[in-house]
């Protein structure tokens, strides 16, 4: 449980891979869950697109931690 505002955290882990019409929606998503705290992880799994960046975005405002990794198949 998170004492500073009395909520429970809850912990979600994402992988993502040339997502980037959808991510900011689902992360958006996620993070307006209520009476949670949410601790947000994503993996990204080599992207060709612009997902990274988006998700260098959200990490660097401190909103998810991100992963970056390969497509290994």
């Amino acid at each position: 449980m998170d004492k500073e505002r009395g909520k429970p955290t809850v912990s979600v882990a994402m992988s993502s891979y040339n997502g980037e019409q959808y991510i900011a929606d689902q992360i958006e998503s996620i993070l307006s869950q209520k009476d949670v705290v949410v601790d947000l992880v994503v993996r990204d799994d080599g992207s060709k697109d612009h997902t990274r960046d988006i998700l260098r975005k959200y990490a660097a405002d401190k909103k998810l931690t991100l992963i970056e990794g390969e497509n290994v198949g």
